[in-house]
């Protein structure tokens, strides 16, 4: 565990906004997220499925707002980060294991989401 990271970037235009996103997992487990683009921030939607031997590995899907595919690390955790305000829908993969309810929504209204 650190504390200090440096990244370089290359290729970048002058003129040009960019924006960031930093995601960090301390010790324990836990998910941070942090971005930036001059006034609105950028969020996450994390979770853990369970029982943890059933979410190791499975595709956990989001859609609504945005829509991206995420996979379960060993203890069954899930994050999708970078996420504007709005709502979402997570699936799990319908061939591995079933979520109950079957999806879990999450509305994104400035701040992150842990289901």
């Amino acid at each position: 565990m650190v504390t200090s990271h440096q990244v370089t970037l290359s290729g970048l235009a002058a003129g040009t906004t960019y924006y960031y996103l930093v995601n960090s997992t301390d010790s324990k487990g836990n998910h941070y997220g942090r971005g930036g683009n001059g006034s609105n921030g950028w969020y996450g939607v994390s979770g853990t499925i369970t029982p943890t031997a059933a979410g190791n590995g499975a595709a956990v899907a989001l859609s609504g707002a945005a829509s991206a595919s995420a996979t379960a690390d060993n203890a069954g955790n899930y994050t999708f980060a970078g996420l504007a305000n709005g709502s979402y829908m997570v699936n799990a993969d319908a061939q591995r294991l079933a979520f109950t309810p079957g999806s879990q929504s999450a509305a994104v209204n400035g701040a992150n989401v842990t289901e």
